[in-house]
Formats: C-alpha cells, structure tokens, sequence
C-alpha cells in the first residue's frame, strides 16, 4: 500500500515538473493567448476540426488532443487538406503555410511558439539571414515577418519542400525579400543522397 503512495507522488511530481518545463518553454503570454482562443466556442470547434484534419479519425486522435504541445499549436491554426498536403491559416499570427504533414505543425510549435531557433540566435532587423535547412519556410517567415529581415536565402535540398517554400513565402508577400537555393549546403561540391524520412 505504501509503495502504491509513493508511486502516486512521483508521478504527481513528474507532472508538475513537467507542466513547469512546458509553460516555460512556451512562455506564459504564449500560454495565455493559447488558452483564450481554446476558452471560446468558435476556438474550440477551430481546434477539433483541425485535428480531425491534422490526425484523422486514428487512435492517437483522442491522444493527441489531450496533449498541450499540440493543443497549443493547433489552437490558433486553421487546417485545410489540400492535394497531399495541408494549408494551415494562423490566426493569431496573421500567416498562411503549406505543410507536407503534422511534423511541419510540430516545427510551428517550435519555430514560431516556443523560439527555440532563437535561443541559438536571433536575427536582428535588417539582417541577411542564411537557413539551412529551411524545410518550408516556418523559419524564413518568421525571420521576416517578426525580426524584419532585410533578406533571406533558403537553403533546401528536397524538391517537394523548397516548392512549397516557394508558395509559402508567397502566400505571404514576401516573395522579394527571399533567395531559394534548391541545394544541400556541405564542406565540398559535389553530389550526395538525400535521406527523407
């Protein structure tokens, strides 16, 4: 009976750190803006019709909907399918995004909710920023439409994602103020595979 306590209070810990961690890295403003568009009824029917969209009707649909990573991601994202892909319109954010799949939502909450790319470095206004690795585009627009980069070349050597980086910074009007280069970035010329998982 003992043990059963004990167990209980260290999972009871274990959540509490770990709610702590989370709405750290989100940031409590983050957090707040969040839960007020979930607090209406208009939110609420935004985020289960996008997670419907977003998961389908699998097993992990009710899983996920419980999680705050993506509670909190989707809650302000309208998500639309499209031809194999996703068009997700942010509302809070004022951006629209084509995404291969939920991993590019997972990017969104890392890229632009939690900031984590800035902690590594934050681009400074009017600063010419190369992204590696620009996948489509979450950084690049964030680079221009929150820190007002003067220019950015995007780096991406997969053909799928750099054309729907091209039609995401487009989406957005900033079309000009960007430099797609459909290639791997490495220490020498020459050719290599692209692993895609």
């Amino acid at each position: 009976m003992e043990m059963s306590g004990i167990r209980y209070s260290l999972e009871q810990t274990n959540l509490r750190v770990r709610l702590r961690y989370f709405i750290h890295r989100v940031g409590f403003r983050n957090l707040v803006l969040h839960l007020l568009v979930l607090m209406t009824s208009l939110g609420q029917i935004n985020y289960v019709i996008s997670a419907l969209r977003l998961f389908g009707r699998s097993r992990f649909l009710i899983k996920n909907l419980l999680n705050p990573l993506w509670a909190v991601a989707v809650s302000d994202l309208f998500i639309r399918k499209l031809e194999g892909c996703l068009l997700c319109t942010s509302l809070l954010r004022r951006m629209k995004f084509f995404a291969p799949d939920w991993s590019a939502i997972y990017s969104y909450f890392h890229i632009w909710i939690c900031g984590d790319y800035e902690k590594l470095v934050k681009p400074k206004k009017g600063s010419i920023v190369i992204d590696v690795g620009a996948h489509v585009a979450l950084f690049t627009l964030k680079c221009l439409m929150v820190y007002e980069s003067a220019l950015v070349i995007a780096v991406e050597p997969h053909h799928d994602n750099a054309r729907k980086l091209h039609a995401n910074v487009f989406l957005n009007g900033l079309s000009n103020k960007v430099i797609l280069v459909e290639a791997a970035a490495g220490a020498k010329n020459g050719r290599a595979k692209l692993y895609v998982s």
